[in-house]
């Protein structure tokens, strides 16, 4: 049987970054039958597990075929231990009872990235990073490479820790957003969102039409906005965010931190799959509360870290990616703001969003992980999958998994001023 195995990172002319000595490999597997296993290792160093069931479209697109090939990416770290320069790397994949090997030739540029602190003790006894909270940070069990989760008692904020500078994480989104988009970084058309977040604004607003977005990568949700008539500025890290759609209507797009942007006041501030990336979620909040003008909205999406989905798939969630994201939230979580921050809560729900369908996602999982599994995660996985497969409706697992606190793997908070 033919493995069909690829790797996108370390290849020559993409940079790839190592953590305080962990490699990052990504790439994508798939076969006939499903994959059950990817490891990574640099020459006699020993065997890295990948986490494996990322979204690959473009795998799916060209091999059809193959089992979960639209679910086939994985992300692994790989320990240098203490190798100051790495040339080699050594993938292996199985399927059924066949497996794959390759040797990859690292000739790409090498970001060495450091990490503030390191696993453990450091890190907990910091105050928690959203409530400012002393002494509530425990630790869990899941976590990747050299990235832990932790979790605060006292507002259900999570994170990955520990974390880069604020200034590496400016090269990542500058190499993963947008230049390495499907659709690249020049991309002029309407959001699917436009008319959910417009309809948010107008519900709830002062009837302003001023509108900021916070992290506006390819401006397509701007682009909608100003169709429907509001007065759209920009913000992003990125330095080749929105710049069409600046340069094609002259929308004014800020391409640097929130403490350095102009002193002004919006009536609606919209920030999407944003604050999760944030190394200092709280000031960002705080910024985007005290720039609102009288009556003012803000609505913030974000991963749900509540939800079934992460609940299952753990550390093989699609959104589950330190250090991108390193900052994980749920509806208890945000809904604290309403005392910590001043700020009303007009809408908290969760909705699917643009997450890979879930149940193929469950699917991949247990076909990888399954042997690994706990009993229970298993046994909820199979029962998932003979839910959505057999029954004519909805039965138990699938209509718990709609419940609106729970499945959404997207969180949508809506505050007023």
């Amino acid at each position: 049987m033919q493995i069909h195995l690829a790797i996108d990172r370390p290849r020559p002319g993409v940079p790839v970054r190592s953590y305080s000595g962990w490699l990052e490999v990504t790439g994508w597997a798939a076969a006939a039958q499903p994959i059950s296993a990817i490891e990574v290792r640099v020459p006699d160093g020993a065997w890295q597990r990948a986490i494996y069931g990322q979204p690959r479209p473009d795998v799916a697109k060209a091999h059809p075929r193959l089992a979960h090939s639209g679910r086939s990416g994985f992300r692994a770290f790989v320990p240098l231990g203490g190798q100051a320069d790495v040339r080699r790397l050594e993938v292996r994949a199985v399927a059924g009872t066949s497996s794959k090997e390759v040797d990859v030739a690292v000739t790409s540029e090498v970001r060495r990235i450091d990490l503030a602190g390191y696993r453990g003790k450091p890190l907990l006894e910091e105050p928690c990073p959203w409530c400012n909270n002393a002494g509530a940070l425990r630790r869990t069990d899941q976590g990747h490479g050299p990235f832990l989760v932790v979790g605060c008692e006292t507002c259900d904020f999570s994170f990955a820790g520990p974390w880069p500078a604020a200034a590496d994480l400016v090269q990542v989104y500058e190499i993963e957003y947008w230049a390495n988009a499907p659709s690249g970084p020049d991309v002029l058309c309407a959001s699917a969102d436009t008319e959910f977040i417009a309809a948010w604004f107008t519900k709830f607003g002062n009837g302003g039409k001023r509108v900021l977005e916070v992290g506006c990568g390819q401006g397509t949700l701007l682009y909608g906005l100003r169709q429907g008539g509001f007065e759209v500025t920009g913000q992003d890290l990125a330095q080749n965010a929105a710049r069409t759609l600046e340069r094609v209507h002259g929308v004014p797009i800020w391409r640097q931190p929130l403490s350095l942007l102009p002193d002004h006041r919006w009536d609606c501030i919209v920030t999407r799959h944003v604050i999760e990336h944030s190394v200092t979620p709280r000031a960002d909040l705080r910024w985007m509360r005290d720039h609102l003008n009288p009556g003012g909205v803000l609505a913030l999406l974000t991963p749900n870290w509540r939800s079934l989905a992460a609940e299952l798939l753990g550390t093989s969630w699609e959104w589950f990616v330190p250090p991108v994201h390193v900052g994980y939230f749920s509806a208890r979580s945000l809904a604290f703001l309403q005392e910590a921050a001043g700020l009303e809560i007009c809408a908290l729900t969760t909705r699917e969003g643009d997450g890979a369908p879930f149940i193929e996602s469950v699917q991949t999982h247990l076909d990888y992980e399954g042997p690994r599994l706990t009993e229970s995660v298993r046994r909820r996985c199979e029962a998932l999958i003979a839910d959505a497969t057999n029954a004519a409706t909805p039965g138990p697992w699938l209509r718990a998994a709609a419940a609106p606190d729970y499945l959404g793997q997207e969180i949508v908070a809506v505050f007023k001023a």
